[in-house]
């Protein structure tokens, strides 16, 4: 029996890294002491056509959060990440590509943002902050056409 090849995507992911991150701890939260609600900003920079010969993009998502006191609404911490991706696509033309980058490029570049922040703030003293997952399609849904 023949074994089954991988069929490759058309979108390839090539290369991330983050561009900034920022992580301020105002006032250490405690363990159970107060609520604490989680504020998430998302931006995706403009998506660029890397050269003429074949498709490609980098894109930055950026997420803020912050880390809010319901009781006296003070901000306890503040935490953003800045992640720069790279992507290729072959037999896409630039719509189809753009599609891809939204619905798979810039969840994949959450998720690397997310295990960074659990990072960060693990080792930063204060309990992992696990950003919640974020649907895409809602985020995109209302974006003018260009």
């Amino acid at each position: 029996m023949e074994e089954n090849k991988i069929k490759e995507a058309d979108i390839q992911f090539i290369d991330s890294y983050v561009k900034d991150s920022y992580f301020r701890i105002h006032n250490r939260p405690e363990k159970n002491k107060s609520e604490i609600q989680v504020e998430l900003e998302i931006r995706m920079s403009e998506i660029k056509k890397i050269n003429e010969d074949s498709l490609g993009a980098s894109i930055i998502l950026i997420q803020n959060i912050s880390l809010i006191n319901k009781e006296n609404k003070e901000h306890t911490v503040e935490l953003g990440v800045q992640m720069l991706g790279q992507f290729t696509g072959k037999n896409l033309n630039e719509e189809q590509f753009i599609e891809r980058l939204k619905y798979n490029g810039a969840p994949l570049l959450s998720q690397l943002i997310r295990s960074y922040v659990i990072t960060m703030t693990s080792v930063g003293g204060i309990e992992p902050i696990r950003v919640p997952m974020i649907n895409f399609t809602e985020v995109f849904k209302n974006e003018p056409n260009k």
